[in-house]
């Protein structure tokens, strides 16, 4: 089997998100153990990270990704994955609304917020 993990990061319409940022984190390690996995995807929208598991307590692990595309819209997608289950798999990304957007129904006058993870 191969030991690396193979990522997708795609936007809702299936077009691939060619140099998103890719973050992994995994959960099982002590924090002086932990491991945080970096990447940008390729032009496919895909990153194989290589064997995260080897030498690593653990094989829980949160994928997050963003993408900033050329019309300058936010994306942002999560997954969250056991290693030794899956070794391929795919982030689907959700637009981030701006600020300046209309607020719709049921906002009680706000608009939503990315999750705090997401904001510098």
């Amino acid at each position: 089997m191969d030991a690396n993990v193979r990522v997708r990061v795609r936007l809702p319409d299936g077009t691939p998100a060619a140099g998103a940022s890719i973050w992994g984190v995994n959960h099982d390690a002590w924090v002086h153990a932990q491991r945080e996995l970096r990447a940008v995807a390729d032009l496919d929208g895909a990153y194989s990270f290589p064997d995260p598991l080897a030498g690593h307590p653990g094989d829980r692990y949160t994928f997050r990704a963003s993408h900033t595309d050329p019309d300058g819209r936010e994306w942002l997608g999560e997954s969250y994955e056991r290693l030794r289950e899956r070794r391929a798999f795919t982030i689907v990304l959700v637009e981030v609304p701006s600020p300046s957007a209309p607020v719709g129904r049921g906002s009680f006058g706000r608009a939503p917020e990315a999750p705090a993870w997401s904001r510098p």
